[in-house]
């Protein structure tokens, strides 16, 4: 499961906040609010399987995009449109968890 929402992270460089898995596209709902629920099941699984380099490769490379693609003057910008990689004027506060 994990590699699957990496494949979507990879293909759109954050992962829509709708995808439907039989078109393996977005729907209209083509933004991303910065859930960090990918990059906490990415934590728990190294805790699981300790070094081992390929979970370790996904956090950083998502880490790594978050911090130069959303990073803004005040904190972090969520995706409005995957697509684009256009930022909204947002950052929900669970994102700080």
């Amino acid at each position: 499961t994990v590699l699957y929402w990496f494949g979507i992270w990879s293909q759109f460089g954050a992962i829509p906040e709708v995808f439907d898995t039989k078109e393996e596209a977005p729907t209209n709902a083509r933004d991303s609010p910065l859930r960090p629920e990918l990059i906490e099941a990415l934590f728990y699984l190294s805790l699981a399987l300790p070094g081992d380099l390929q979970v370790f490769q996904i956090a950083s490379s998502i880490a790594n995009a978050l911090n130069n693609q959303s990073r803004v003057a005040c904190g972090f910008a969520s995706v409005a449109d995957v697509r684009t990689k256009r930022l909204d004027d947002r950052m929900d506060s669970f994102f700080l968890s």
